[in-house]
């Protein structure tokens, strides 16, 4: 009897704790739900820094910049943390510190901390609940350039980021037969990896080599990271459609249709309602000429796609659209995703399962990487590339 009582106490404690975490706030409805500050990560960078606030659910935000010393602060209502959130000293040249703590019973704050003048990009992200924070080193309007930078012929060789999608315990869309589009993927940009290496002799980095899981935000920080040239997602469709199948090419933009909007949820793993709330801001986080050049590839890479693939497969061409892809958001290079053939058509899935197939994708994506090269007159890469005649 003894045993019981304190086992109702115990759980009786627990749930008093509970309470006290995710009860509404006093005088709000009794829906609201509490918001739980979980963590802080961070991938820096000599002029840019990504910040991401780990959230249990959606949040509202305000945010200000202060002058003298220059730093961000961002307010997360009815927001609360449990325990505490150590201050993240990252001291890359741009950020000192971020700091996060409780501002008031209903109100977490969190200060970043910066050495000098910058610009910022905020916006949140869902399943799960996150806020990414983008920060850059200022910029005048006379440095901004309404082209991709020129490079001299004796700049860097030119870095090109492959993105396979999903990976680890996400394993993208899944075929009649079986067939995961985490794996095929994967295959099809280690292909690209070594061609672009051997044929152009570029930089290449893999946001994922094996079967890992890598949270999309952290994809794109990788690429901005390493002041990559271009940014190469690779995904393998699927619909409810029957008989839906082909090839097509998407830049980051407003949804071009239905078809793509579904193709960005699935993808995202997100509601449609949040896409719609991320495609109210995307105006604010696209330039001119990051679009342009993007669009320029994405034609590029979709044109040798069904080039390459019609002689020998019957290739729908879907075109080039745009769609508010998470993977995108914020890229500073020209950055598309490419969606390689139906996993849901049976029959493509069935010549996404072969090797001979996976590898002719592979070089259709180099060809119009090549194409794209040849015709940017910013990108320095080894001569003997130049020589190369895309198929």
């Amino acid at each position: 009897m003894r045993r019981c009582w304190l086992h109702t106490v115990f759980f009786l404690a627990l749930n008093v704790l509970s309470l006290q975490v995710i009860s509404p706030v006093p005088g709000e409805p009794a829906s609201t739900p509490s918001i739980i500050l979980n963590n802080v990560r961070y991938w820096p960078a000599s002029d840019y820094t990504r910040i991401v606030l780990d959230l249990s659910n959606p949040t509202t935000y305000t945010d200000k910049y202060l002058p003298d010393p220059d730093r961000l602060y961002i307010n997360l209502e009815n927001t609360f943390i449990v325990g505490s959130i150590p201050s993240v000293d990252i001291e890359n040249g741009l950020v000192k510190q971020v700091r996060a703590a409780q501002n008031d019973k209903q109100t977490v704050r969190v200060v970043v901390d910066l050495t000098g003048k910058a610009n910022y990009k905020i916006f949140l992200l869902t399943s799960p609940d996150r806020l990414v924070v983008d920060i850059y080193k200022e910029v005048s309007d006379k440095q901004v350039p309404h082209s991709p930078p020129q490079k001299s012929s004796a700049a860097k060789t030119p870095t090109i980021v492959i993105d396979p999608g999903h990976g680890g315990k996400d394993p993208g869309a899944i075929g009649k037969k079986g067939l995961k589009e985490k794996d095929i993927v994967l295959d099809v940009g280690i292909r690209l990896k070594r061609l672009i290496k051997d044929k152009i002799g570029a930089d290449v980095v893999m946001t994922r080599e094996t079967d890992i899981f890598i949270p999309l935000e952290e994809r794109t920080a990788i690429a901005n990271k390493k002041d990559a040239d271009l940014f190469i997602s690779i995904h393998a469709n699927s619909s409810r459609r029957e008989g839906a199948s082909g090839a097509e090419t998407y830049l980051l933009g407003r949804a071009t249709n239905r078809e793509a909007m579904d193709t960005a949820m699935r993808e995202n793993s997100a509601t449609e309602k949040s896409l719609n709330e991320l495609q109210l801001i995307l105006t604010d986080l696209l330039t001119t000429a990051k679009k342009d050049e993007s669009l320029r590839l994405a034609h590029y890479v979709q044109g040798n796609l069904i080039e390459n693939l019609e002689p020998d497969y019957k290739i729908n061409n879907l075109g080039v659209k745009q769609a508010p892809f998470y993977v995108l958001v914020n890229a500073r290079m020209p950055s598309i995703l490419a969606e390689i053939s139906f996993i849901s058509n049976r029959e493509e899935e069935q010549r996404l399962g072969k090797s001979k197939y996976r590898q002719e994708i592979a070089e259709a994506i180099l060809d119009g990487i090549i194409k794209y090269i040849q015709s940017t007159s910013s990108l320095a890469y080894p001569k003997e590339a130049a020589n190369i005649s895309a198929r």
